[in-house]
């Protein structure tokens, strides 16, 4: 068996250097890279993390590689001992060869049709050539390749455990016995975090749970539960039924990083000071405002967050939570070049949708554009288990990136609502944003450039997977027997431009509401069954409302005002006023007004003051500028005023949104003194912040 063994180690080592040696050179041919292009001279800085970066992934290949060829050269190298020929070093290596490819283009094609978005976001080659392999696919000849496979390997590997033992060769018996186990424990351990058991939680009845579950990206008028024409959303549909539906709720800044923390304080970007997602250590540490999780904790509650990569920025700030089960920061040059180019990212991601890659390699398994929906909806029943079982209540926050672009959900959700004929480049997620020059560049393009249809297909889509995985939360809380004591709310960070207005992303323009109106529901055993407040509320009020609902008090920075009064059917006594304002734009948005103030793209923005981290900050010299630049509106009653940042000046535009909804008919010359009252009210906002 020693013989045997060197035999195999050599092959499957020499196959696996192979592979890994052609990965390395393929990335660095086609070489790219995750994440903001960077100015050169600050790539520079980072040349050797670079290489330690490129050397450990294709360390790690080379492993993997050599993990699937091994048990092909193994048995080659038995059958060979056994029944002949004599070149069996050859033989061993072409086996570990065909094992290689074989276990390869399994893990493909079972990504190509379960999660194509792990393929189409790490691809180096157009995507449509897989169009007509994807078609013969399904998960019954999956299935088939699976038992073909456990037939190929399984077989002979029980002849020869067999073999030993009638002939007592106890050694061989045992060290075969022991390898066979090496390769089945990683799909036991894989699939160990199963569905949990009901856990009857135990603690004291008067402090109600909060569950809050978002949705990166999730527009509030796509949602079947808004009225959107598709069924998008039949458990919300459901739940909205005993829950209160807030119509009509904004966030004051449509980029993640500001509209989080906007929430879980309950303050304005510019009280918290966060107000786009490249943020520096300094000022990382500075945002130091009392949040929900902090307030609840001093109260006596436990407090989870659990997010995929869409949500990195409930880590990075001061957010209070006292567990966190998230990605590391995704605006860090380190993380991004820690992913590698395209060919060997690819290469790892079809082994890395697991457990193991979580532990092994987080940076591919919390890769930007690929989903994590059931991962993280199972995680969340298992976290909600846990916090059961403590005599505590509890706050679980669950945000994930399902409905972020590229709209890259699973199966057989990506074609639920698609044309079956569609055969484009945006088949199985949104084309054109697996590079940082595409981004840029798409930003840019007109609405004629991009698969629409199709896209706001896949983006429903998206929507339809949440609302299932929403549904199954929901479900494990009523068999644990906490849904008459535990607050569920329904929530994002902001909406999402579809071309509405020449333009696609979030936070570009004020021109409609499309990226600052999110869904708010709220579902509480305070509710009034099925009430639907259509007056506006921001997400600012999030924080005070969930507080008030528990019994905590409210820390006198916070700037939102408690909603409970509606969710319990009554009427909140002032009328609330929505400011929103532009977040940075990556590059120029299409269509802006002429002589609008202006910066360069975020390739000429961006730099890293702390090289030791690696956090991508924006640099100085720009800050005053991007303030200025920003475009604003205040929306109190039936008036929204819009201020565009222009060269010239500001310029005011003012709509009467009772008669004019869709912001036509520009009357600010005609109601002057309307826009000197909005202006007023918008500087003693202002001041009030700073003053708190």
């Amino acid at each position: 068996m020693a013989s045997i063994l060197s035999e195999s180690l050599f092959s499957a080592g020499w196959v696996a250097i192979t592979i890994g040696v052609i990965l390395l050179i393929r990335s660095l041919l086609n070489f790219s890279r995750t994440g903001p292009k960077i100015r050169k001279e600050v790539q520079e800085k980072f040349f050797i993390y670079g290489v330690y970066a490129l050397t450990r992934l294709a360390f790690w290949s080379c492993l993997v590689a050599f993990y699937l060829a091994f048990p092909g050269s193994l048995l080659s190298s038995l059958t060979c001992q056994s029944f002949g020929p004599n070149n069996s070093l050859i033989i061993s290596t072409l086996a570990g060869i065909i094992s290689f490819a074989l276990f390869t283009v399994r893990q493909f094609l079972n990504h190509l049709r379960h999660t194509p978005g792990i393929i189409a976001t790490s691809a180096n080659f157009e995507i449509v050539r897989l169009h007509s392999i994807w078609q013969k696919l399904t998960v019954n000849n999956l299935k088939s390749i699976d038992f073909i496979l456990l037939c190929l390997f399984a077989g002979p590997d029980l002849f020869f455990l067999a073999d030993f033992l009638l002939d007592r060769q106890w050694h061989d018996l045992i060290f075969l016995f022991l390898l066979s186990l090496v390769y089945c424990l990683p799909l036991f351990w894989n699939s160990m975090q199963r569905e949990p058991s009901a856990v009857p939680h135990q603690a004291d009845q008067k402090y109600p749970n909060i569950v809050m579950i978002g949705s990166d990206t999730l527009r509030a008028d796509h949602l079947s539960a808004y009225g959107y024409h598709r069924p998008t959303s039949p458990f919300l549909d459901k739940l909205t039924k005993r829950s209160t539906l807030f119509q009509s709720c904004y966030v004051p800044l449509a980029r993640t990083a500001p509209s989080l923390v906007s929430l879980f304080t309950g303050c304005w970007p510019d009280t918290h000071g966060i107000k786009d997602n490249f943020i520096s250590d300094a000022q990382t540490q500075n945002m130091n405002l009392p949040s929900l999780a902090a307030c609840l904790e001093k109260a006596g509650y436990q407090t989870s967050t659990i997010s995929d990569w869409a949500g990195g920025d409930l880590g990075k700030f001061k957010l209070g939570f006292q567990n966190k089960k998230l990605p590391e920061d995704q605006w860090n040059l380190k993380y991004l070049i820690k992913q590698g180019p395209k060919d060997i990212r690819l290469f790892l991601s079809l082994f890395c949708h697991n457990k193991f890659g979580k532990i092994v390699l987080p940076e591919l398994y919390y890769l930007a554009g690929v989903p994590l929906t059931r991962q993280l909806g199972l995680e969340a029943r298992n976290e909600l288990a846990k916090l059961s079982k403590e005599n505590r209540p509890f706050l679980l926050n669950l945000f994930m990136g399902t409905t972020h672009p590229p709209f890259s959900s699973n199966y057989p959700y990506y074609q639920l609502f698609s044309d079956p004929n569609y055969q484009g480049r945006s088949k199985f997620c949104m084309s054109r944003l697996t590079s940082p020059e595409e981004i840029i560049e798409s930003q840019q393009e007109p609405r004629d450039a991009f698969d629409l249809d199709q896209i706001i297909a896949l983006y429903d889509g998206s929507i339809r997977q949440f609302d299932d995985e929403v549904q199954q939360i929901f479900n494990y809380i009523e068999k644990c027997g906490l849904n008459d004591n535990t607050i569920i709310v329904i929530y994002s960070d902001h909406g999402m431009e579809l071309f509405e207005h020449d333009t696609w992303g979030q936070g570009n323009s004020i021109n409609g509401d499309s990226s600052a109106h999110i869904p708010l529901i709220i579902h509480s055993h305070h509710s009034k069954l099925g009430t639907v407040h259509r007056e506006k509320v921001r997400s600012i009020d999030i924080m005070p409302t969930l507080l008030d609902l528990c019994g905590v008090n409210i820390p006198e920075t916070v700037q939102g005002v408690s909603l409970k009064p509606v969710i319990e059917g009554e009427a909140i006594n002032q009328e609330l006023t929505v400011l929103y304002e532009t977040g940075i734009w990556l590059s120029t948005p299409p269509k802006q007004k002429a002589g609008h103030i202006t910066y360069p793209d975020i390739f000429n923005l961006l730099e890293i003051p702390n090289p030791k981290s690696g956090t991508l900050s924006i640099s100085p010299e720009y800050v005053e500028t991007i303030e200025s630049a920003r475009d604003w509106l205040i929306w109190r009653g039936p008036w929204k005023l819009k201020c565009f940042a222009l060269n010239n000046g500001p310029h005011y535009e003012l709509y009467n949104t009772d008669n004019d909804p869709f912001c036509r008919n520009n009357i600010a010359e005609k109601d002057f003194g309307i826009v000197e009252k909005l202006l007023t009210a918008h500087k003693k906002l202002m001041i009030k912040y700073w003053e708190k």
